[in-house]
């Protein structure tokens, strides 16, 4: 009786294992993909990784601390901005792609039956290996402008897992909802624009008015904001604050997956 016992829990062990190598499997099959896909007309390929936080930094930085005379009194600017940049493109970009890609592959999800969960997830560590080159220039300016780098810098990946794990959040909680009101996602660029001036960005929390600061503090993307930056500089000092935005992502996240797998179905007959 025990021998049996045993027995049935190690063939649930061997299943759940293979389960995940099957589920690792296709997230790395989607991801090669995308990348083929995306770049594949390209002649620059992946160096468009590093002109496009260039290109954007630079613009912010011009506009902001040149006319608008905006700095940021713990961190040099231009290293202000392209951390905050690094930050909301991964969220941004992540979100949104991984919304919009359940509407790329309706032809194979009415074919082939998968956890749907797999493309968001796909989709997010593409944009993660891009972001990783904005990232390493940025440790490149740091260096440059002889800024110090806090050993917290070890966090950064817990960090950029909480990101994840956020914009995943969204996404499946917008395409929960999205599959019957497509006026949803027609909205959705513009409250991205929104959102974006309501996260210290290229903005100083301390440049804020008062009331503002207390919306910023019920932002998750600004808290993570924060502690990216904290962990990046030594001088940077973290606003405790954000913590409470942070810890509600965990079950953000568990929620949003329940409504998704509970909708899943109903979702194929809408795309």
């Amino acid at each position: 009786m025990i021998t049996k016992h045993i027995s049935a829990k190690q063939d649930t062990i061997l299943q759940y294992l293979r389960r995940v190598w099957e589920f690792k499997s296709m997230v790395r099959v989607f991801v090669t993909r995308d990348v083929k896909v995306k770049y594949s007309q390209t002649r620059l390929r992946s160096l468009w990784f590093v002109f496009h936080p260039i290109i954007h930094a630079s613009l912010y930085v011009f506009f902001f601390q040149y006319l608008f005379k905006i700095d940021s009194s713990q961190v040099n600017y231009p290293l202000y901005v392209l951390s905050g940049l690094i930050v909301w493109n991964l969220f941004s970009n992540s979100m949104s792609q991984g919304l919009s890609g359940l509407s790329e592959s309706s032809s194979i999800i009415r074919k082939i039956y998968f956890p749907r969960l797999i493309i968001p997830i796909s989709k997010s560590i593409v944009v993660t290996m891009e972001i990783l080159a904005s990232f390493v220039l940025l440790c490149l300016l740091i260096l440059l402008y002889r800024e110090e780098i806090s050993l917290k810098i070890l966090l950064i990946p817990v960090i950029v897992f909480f990101l994840l794990l956020f914009s995943i959040a969204v996404s499946i909680w917008i395409g929960a909802f999205s599959f019957k009101n497509r006026d949803i996602l027609q909205a959705l660029p513009y409250a991205i624009n929104i959102l974006i001036w309501f996260t210290p960005v290229f903005i100083p929390i301390e440049t804020y008015p008062d009331f503002l600061k207390t919306l910023l503090y019920f932002n998750p993307i600004a808290g993570l904001l924060d502690a990216w930056r904290a962990c990046l500089f030594a001088n940077y000092i973290f606003d405790w604050n954000y913590i409470y935005s942070i810890l509600v992502i965990v079950p953000f996240f568990f929620s949003g997956l329940w409504i998704f797998t509970k909708n899943e179905t109903k979702y194929i007959d809408f795309l």
